[in-house]
Parts: C-alpha cells; sequence; structure tokens
C-alpha cells in the first residue's frame, strides 16, 4: 500500500508512528535512534534511523497495548536497509495465560518496503500486546524505519500518521498520513460519503447526485 495515503480502511493504535525518538517507544540493548536521518517513502525527510550498540541484537517497542482474547491484530512498517548485516524481526507478542507471539523476519533491502506480521490474541484476563521491532544483526550497524502502524485487522490498511494520540477506526481519504475525509462508505464497488447526492453508485461516484437520474 503507498505511503502517500488512499482511499478505505484506517487505523493506528500506536502513537508517535514516524518518530521512534518519543519515549512511547521503549529501548532495550539499542543506543537512541537518529530522528529525520533520511528521506521516507513520501519523500520527506521523516524517517529515523535505528542502530545497534556494540553489542549486537536490541528492541524497539510500544508495549501494554490494550487488546482482547480472540482480536487479530496487524503491526506494519516500512524498512530500508543502511549498514545491518542481520535480520529484523516484527513481532506482537500478548501478555494471556499461557503468553503467544507471531513473528516475521525479514532482511532489509536497500529499497523502502512495507512489512507486517498478524497476531491473534491468546486467551487470558490481562491481554495487553506489544508491538516490536527487534534487530538480531551486527553490532555497530543500522537500518531505517518509518510509518508504524498497529490495526485491528488481518492486513495492513491505508497508512495514518499518528502522533500524540492513537487513530481510531474508520473509512476515509487519507494523504500523506492525514485524514481529509472520514466517514465514507461504500455503495457496490463504488466509494461514497455524505457529500454526495443520492446512493446511486454510478452518480455518486461521480458526485452528479439525485439529479443525473
Amino acid at each position: 500500500l503507498s505511503p502517500y495515503g488512499g482511499i478505505g480502511r484506517y487505523q493506528n493504535a500506536l502513537t508517535y508512528s514516524e518518530d521512534f525518538t518519543n519515549a512511547a517507544w521503549a529501548l532495550t540493548g539499542l543506543p537512541a535512534p537518529t530522528a529525520d536521518s533520511v528521506a521516507a517513502p513520501n519523500g520527506t525527510t521523516t524517517a529515523d534511523t535505528l542502530a545497534d550498540d556494540v553489542t549486537a541484537g536490541g528492541t524497539i517497542a510500544q508495549n501494554n497495548l490494550a487488546v482482547v482474547a480472540g482480536e487479530v491484530w496487524t503491526f506494519s512498517v516500512w524498512l530500508k536497509d543502511n549498514t545491518t548485516t542481520g535480520n529484523v524481526l516484527l513481532k506482537l507478542l500478548d501478555a494471556g495465560t499461557t503468553p503467544a507471539s507471531t513473528t516475521t523476519t525479514v532482511d532489509p533491502p536497500t529499497t523502502w518496503t512495507r512489512y507486517s506480521v498478524t497476531h491473534t490474541v491468546s486467551a487470558g484476563a490481562s491481554n495487553n500486546l506489544d508491538a516490536i521491532l527487534d534487530h538480531t544483526g551486527g553490532a555497530s550497524t543500522s537500518f531505517y524505519a518509518w510509518g508504524a502502524q498497529l490495526e485491528k485487522a488481518s492486513s495492513p490498511g491505508v497508512y495514518v500518521k499518528s502522533t500524540t494520540a492513537a487513530i481510531a477506526a474508520g473509512q476515509g481519504v487519507i494523504n500523506d498520513g492525514s485524514t481529509i475525509s472520514a466517514g465514507l462508505s461504500t455503495v457496490g464497488s463504488m466509494t461514497t460519503s455524505p457529500a454526495f447526492g443520492d446512493t446511486t453508485a454510478d452518480d455518486d461516484w461521480l458526485g452528479l447526485g439525485a439529479a443525473a437520474g
């Protein structure tokens, strides 16, 4: 899906989706990321560098995200290689009675690519979810990351940027990560909104309204 946005389902349960230097992202075994260090997939200089220190391995994560047993969640992020020599793991870990996790292992290429991992939350009274990037590669190496997203869905939706607050699930038009029209619904194979004059799919799609017959 495009880093520029699109039309359709969106949600982001993470905060600071383009700022891995924010305290919302917990670091374990990694030094502080470098903010806005390279051009992102959408052409803006908003992608961050995630580096390993002199000891190989480490994670960056948003933890204790509220979920319910049986729900399906998808974590996605754009990644690009810099100097890393090992893999990067995208991981969703829950806090069920028997904690469970799902992992996608990638070797980031030198071009921006969106990766994702999908997880079904396990049974248990306390089901907090952790969204984790785990760098398993060599010491003193780095990669770039941008556009982290967590959705209650079985696949990645339209990317929507978050800052201080999570973005509730909805349907609409997203442009460069920002919502410009919410509350869209589908009519047949078309997409409509209250701005259109009737519920005839073709007329709505063209913006002609009831006068078109």
